[in-house]
């Protein structure tokens, strides 16, 4: 496999990251969390106030955060996957993503249905979050509210032209909550055909929660691990890759947060 250009970026940000522990270790403090600077966020004060407000929530639910330095602002575009274990990740993570990129924020794609619940819809706007509306909503009746949430771009080619500004997105390709610890759904291969399409490198992470044991699903207040891994390149972008290179594409991408979640993955893994 071609090695990716990320592999061999130095940055200041890389430098303040392996010198500064509170980046691998994250215990803030409340002062930290309202006074570090997010540059990327200027003049969005909701943006930051909402950003800073989620941390200051969970920041005692973030036991560490390695390979942070593979998402710094430098390394963009990326696509960033990583399994998806309870419902708060989706607001923790991102907004995690975005403090330690300094307010440049990693555009995550997400159900259209989720932002008509209002303290999700104000965390997808902050957030910059990329709406896909495939999917119905339950019940029935909320469709309704559907052609609002409509663009004109599909939400998979609004996030291949926020690749092209050299913006960096972010997934869950598990496609849903899965309630089942120690092993990855089958996920879908969205991330996967992105990466080929534009030839822009996938990081993917684990989020693992060492304090939880057994066949339960994880509970909403497990403190979580966050272990990001080197960027994976897929070569010259294809404008129409075979089914073929997609599935084994995917199946990389899904082995690789296998790998760094402690969780097992297989081709014949459901999908619900």
């Amino acid at each position: 496999m071609k090695q990716c250009k990320h592999e061999s970026l130095k940055s200041a940000e890389e430098d303040f990251v392996q010198e500064n522990e509170t980046c691998t270790r994250p215990h803030w403090t409340r002062s930290q969390l309202w006074k570090q600077p997010l540059p990327g966020m200027r003049r969005q004060w909701l943006s930051q106030c909402f950003t800073r407000g989620a941390l200051l929530l969970r920041r005692r639910r973030v036991l560490t955060i390695e390979g942070a330095e593979h998402v710094l602002g430098g390394r963009d575009p990326f696509i960033f996957v990583a399994n998806h274990s309870q419902r708060t990740e989706a607001l923790v993570v991102p907004c995690l993503l975005a403090f330690l990129r300094g307010g440049k924020r990693v555009h995550f794609l997400a159900d259209w249905n989720f932002a008509l619940i209002p303290p999700v819809g104000l965390m997808y706007w902050c957030g910059g979050t990329i709406l896909l509306t495939r999917k119905s909503a339950r019940p029935r009746f909320l469709n309704l509210f559907k052609p609002l949430f409509m663009r004109q771009a599909t939400g998979f080619e609004r996030a291949r032209e926020r690749l092209a500004q050299g913006a960096s997105i972010g997934l869950y390709p598990e496609g849903t909550v899965n309630r089942r610890p120690g092993r990855l759904l089958r996920g879908y291969p969205g991330a996967a055909r992105l990466s080929l399409e534009t030839g822009v490198p996938v990081v993917a992470a684990g989020i693992s929660y060492p304090g939880h044991e057994g066949p339960a699903p994880v509970p909403e207040s497990a403190a979580m691990q966050l272990t990001i891994g080197p960027a994976l390149c897929p070569g010259p972008p294809s404008a129409r890759p075979s089914v073929h290179d997609v599935r084994e594409w995917h199946a990389r991408i899904m082995s690789r947060i296998a790998e760094l979640s402690g969780q097992s993955w297989t081709p014949e893994s459901t999908r619900r």
